[in-house]
């Protein structure tokens, strides 16, 4: 079993066996498990009976934790390291989803960039961090931090039942990771947009559990200032397209958004097939910006909208119409 030192107290790899259970019991109190049932080569409980203490967070292979999962396994990480702990995070093959925690792992702690923590994992593991929605998670990560207190936000993990976790994951990861593009584009303000983004998902997080504390939204100097339709237009884009349906084919969505169906078509959308196809994109942009201007409506209200819409197609709830707010206010 190949392990990568991060740090003194910050260890990944593979997955052991039973074999090995033993002398990773005496050099680890902690463990942080990755993997399904099906790939683990060990009995977790064997190796809780080894004094170990786990937290089992199972991710899909080549993938990322979703973002709040992230957030809470790092928080969690770290409140192990800061008591004398040495915490041991394992995948499969120790590759993609545990590179994955160390990166993130290493600007929390280290406040380095996405940017050299992938550099430094990949030097440490060549070949680690294996697909783009790793990276792509750990962008989102890094600007999350200086906008929100990533304790505060590690409790939603708990407070969120996990479609809906997966649901915020996803609208606050594709958000935050395009919001610096977006704003170099349209000239509008990053710490506006993702302003936006945040008061949206505060007003749906309320909606599904009244228990789950809102996030606390740091000031910002130009709260005041008005979004136009076209950049309504490239807003909405970012957080309509998530779902990653990947098996739906081009002339589905095509087809879709010829007929004005936008429902189903954002149903049909992918991050990975919005950015590819401009056509399709162009053409969603123009029903998107009919529906902005006939309802006159906020980003905030429209972002709910949408919100509404991927809830639905879940079977998650949604927000009552009187939580949307007109333009006026």
């Amino acid at each position: 079993m190949k392990v990568v030192v991060l740090d003194r107290e910050f260890f990944f790899g593979p997955s052991p066996d039973n074999s090995e259970l033993s002398a990773l019991s005496r050099e680890y109190t902690h463990v942080v498990v990755l993997t399904f049932p099906h790939e683990v080569k060990y009995d977790v409980g064997l190796l809780r009976s080894f004094g170990v203490e786990v937290l089992e967070v199972p991710v899909p292979d080549f993938r990322s934790p979703p973002l709040l999962d992230l957030v809470f396994i790092v928080e969690w990480v770290l409140d192990k390291v800061n008591s004398g702990g040495r915490v041991y995070v394992h995948c499969a093959r120790g590759y993609g989803r545990s590179a994955t925690v160390a990166a993130a792992y290493l600007i929390r702690r280290y406040g380095k960039s996405w940017v050299e923590s992938v550099d430094r994992v990949r030097k440490l593991r060549e070949g680690s961090l294996e697909s783009i929605e790793q990276l792509s998670v750990l962008k989102a990560y890094e600007t999350m931090l200086r906008y929100l207190n990533p304790a505060e936000v590690s409790g939603l993990f708990k407070c969120l039942y996990k479609q809906a976790r997966d649901h915020v994951s996803k609208m606050l990861q594709i958000g935050l990771k395009n919001s610096d593009v977006l704003s170099s584009l349209t000239r509008t303000s990053q710490d506006l947009l993702i302003q936006e983004l945040l008061i949206s998902l505060n007003q749906y997080m309320k909606s599904l559990n009244e228990e789950c504390k809102p996030l606390n939204l740091p000031v910002m100097g130009d709260a005041r200032q008005h979004v136009n339709t076209d950049i309504l237009k490239t807003y909405i884009e970012l957080i309509m397209a998530v779902d990653e349906l990947r098996n739906q084919c081009v002339e589905d969505l095509e087809i879709k958004v010829r007929e004005n169906n936008l429902v189903e078509s954002v149903l049909y959308c992918s991050a990975d097939l919005m950015s590819s196809c401009s056509v399709i994109k162009k053409r969603v942009e123009e029903v998107i910006a009919k529906m902005c201007e006939s309802l006159n409506c906020s980003v905030k209200t429209v972002a709910l909208g949408f919100l509404n819409i991927r809830a639905k197609f879940l079977g998650l709830r949604q927000v009552p119409p009187k939580s949307f707010s007109p333009v006026e206010e």
